[in-house]
C-alpha cells in the first residue's frame, strides 16, 4: 500500500490485493473489540442516505475529506467527482464534468502524493484535493477502462474492459484483447505497455511487483522489473468445464489467487442480477496456488445459470473464503488449511441471500458487510454476517431501490459507506 494515501479507504477494495478490508484501520473504532460490543448490544445503528444517481464508489483522504465518483447516464458520458460531507453526505464541492468515453464503472483513488486520480471511459484524470483538474490523458483503446491500481513504486496500471455492456453485446470470439498500461503518476506519460492474448473483463489486482490479469480463459501474472518493464511470468488456464464462463476480479493473498467464474450476463443487470445468469455450468470458487501452479474448484450452490460480477472475500486470519452467486441468490463459506496447498476445503455454511456487490470487512470484529436485495419490495438490506458461522448480526435498510453491484468503503470513525447506482448511504455505530 506504499503507493496509496494512508487513510481508512483510499481506493476500491481497500487496496490492490482486493482483500476488501482497510490497511489503515487503527483509529477507526472507539472500541478495540467492536465485534463483542456489537453482539452485546452496546451500539445503536444510524443511517443517512442520499439519492446520488450513478454513483460508483467513495474514497477517503485526510479526516473530513470524502470523495465520490459518479457519471452521467447513457453511453459515452462524462464523469465527475463530488466532495461530500462525511456525516451528512451534503455536496460541498465538485470537479465539474471530466471527459469520459464508452461507459462502464470506472475508479477513483488517492495516491501517496496526495493527488486524486480517476479512470473513466478511455480517460485518466489527475485532480488536487480541491477537485481542480491538474492534467488528463486519453487512453489508447476505444473502449472503457474499468479502473486502475497504484503499484508500490507509485506507478499507475490500467487496462481496457473487453466484455459486453448494456446495449453492447459482444460475442466471445469478438472480445477485444487486453492491453496493460504502466503510467507515470506525475506526467501521465505511458512508461510501458503489454498486450495480453485474451480479453479481460475483471479489474486488475496487484501484490508487490506482480500484476494479476484475469483473462476470459486464463489468469496471467505479470512482473514489473526494476526498469518498469512489463512481462508475463505465469499463465494458468481456469476455463475447464462445459458451459463455464469468464472470471471476475481476483483476490491475492500469500501466493494464492481467488476468484469466481460465470461472469457472462452481467450486462443484463436490470436493477439486480437475480435470474440473469446464462452459464450452463454451476458457479465456482476458484483457487490458484501460484507456487504449485495448481487450480482448485468448489461449487457455490451447484445450480446452473449462476452469475457474479465481483470478487469473493478471503479472511486469511480465520482461514475462511466466502463466495456467492448473484443470479441464484446464494452465499457459501469454506474453510481452507493455510499450511498445505489449499486443496482441502470444507463448506462451513451456506445460505440464500441476494448479494451482488463487493464485501466490506469491519475492523476489530469477525463481521463482513454483505447485502440482501428484495425484488418484491425493491429494497436492498445491508447484512452484517459473522464470517465463521454465517450468523446474521444486524440487518440495515440501505434505502436503495436497486441492488448494488459496486463498491462499499470504510469511513473515518465508527462508520461505513454503501454505494448503489441510485444512492449513497452512511451507516454509523453510536454508543
Amino acid at each position: 500500500m506504499s503507493g496509496y494515501f494512508q487513510s481508512p479507504w483510499s481506493c476500491e477494495d481497500g487496496g490492490p490485493t482486493r482483500e476488501q478490508s482497510s490497511q489503515f484501520p487503527s483509529s477507526w473504532w472507539d472500541s478495540s473489540n467492536f465485534g463483542s460490543e456489537m453482539e452485546a448490544g452496546n451500539f445503536t445503528i444510524q443511517v443517512t442516505s442520499r439519492v446520488l444517481p450513478v454513483a460508483t464508489m467513495v474514497v477517503t483522504r485526510d479526516p473530513g475529506e470524502l470523495y465520490l465518483l459518479r457519471h452521467n447516464p447513457g453511453d459515452s458520458s462524462p464523469c465527475f467527482v463530488d466532495k461530500l460531507d462525511p456525516v451528512t453526505l451534503e455536496t460541498i464541492g465538485q470537479s465539474g464534468e471530466l471527459p469520459g468515453g464508452p461507459t462502464w464503472p470506472g475508479s477513483i483513488g488517492i495516491h501517496a502524493n496526495g493527488y486524486i486520480y480517476v479512470v473513466f471511459g478511455n480517460h485518466l484524470h489527475k485532480l488536487d484535493k480541491n477537485l481542480s483538474l491538474v492534467s488528463s490523458k486519453s487512453l489508447p483503446k476505444e473502449s472503457p477502462y474499468n479502473g486502475f491500481i497504484i503499484l508500490d513504486n507509485g506507478n499507475i496500471a490500467a487496462k481496457n474492459f473487453g466484455g459486453s455492456r448494456p446495449f453492447h453485446k459482444i460475442s466471445p470470439q469478438d472480445r477485444e484483447s487486453c492491453q496493460i498500461l504502466l503510467i507515470d503518476p506525475d506526467s501521465l506519460a505511458t512508461i510501458d505497455s503489454l498486450e495480453v492474448e485474451e480479453a479481460s473483463i475483471a479489474r486488475l489486482s496487484a501484490d508487490g511487483d506482480s500484476i494479476f490479469v484475469v483473462g476470459d480463459k486464463s489468469l496471467f501474472v505479470l512482473k514489473v522489473d526494476d526498469q518498469d518493464h512489463l512481462s508475463i511470468s505465469k499463465k494458468l488456464t481456469y476455463l475447464s468445464f462445459e458451459g463455464q464462463s469468464l472470471g471476475w476480479d481476483c483476490v491475492v493473498k500469500n501466493s494464492s489467487v481467488w476468484l469466481l467464474d460465470n461472469g457472462d450476463g452481467s450486462e443484463k443487470y436490470n436493477g439486480s442480477l437475480i435470474s440473469q445468469g446464462i452459464s450452463e455450468s454451476p458457479l465456482h470458487l476458484i483457487h490458484f496456488d501460484l507456487d504449485q501452479e495448481t487450480i482448485h474448484y468448489e461449487e457455490i450452490c451447484g445450480v446452473k445459470n449462476g452469475l457474479v460480477a465481483n470478487p469473493p472475500y478471503i479472511d486469511s486470519e480465520q482461514s475462511v473464503v466466502i463466495g456467492f452467486d448473484s443470479s441464484n441468490g446464494y452465499l457459501s463459506a469454506f474453510n481452507f488449511n493455510p499450511n498445505d496447498d489449499h486443496s482441502k476445503f470444507s463448506k462451513i455454511w451456506s445460505k440464500k441471500q441476494n448479494h451482488g456487490s463487493h464485501f466490506l470487512k469491519l475492523p476489530n470484529s469477525s463481521f463482513i458487510v454483505s447485502a440482501d436485495y428484495d425484488p418484491s419490495e425493491m429494497k436492498e438490506w445491508l447484512v452484517l454476517l459473522d464470517i465463521t458461522t454465517g450468523k446474521e448480526v444486524a440487518r440495515i435498510d440501505s434505502t436503495s431501490p436497486l441492488q448494488s453491484v459496486i463498491f462499499p468503503a470504510l469511513g473515518f470513525k465508527n462508520d461505513f459507506y454503501w454505494c448503489s447506482f441510485s444512492n449513497v448511504t452512511r451507516v454509523s455505530f453510536e454508543k
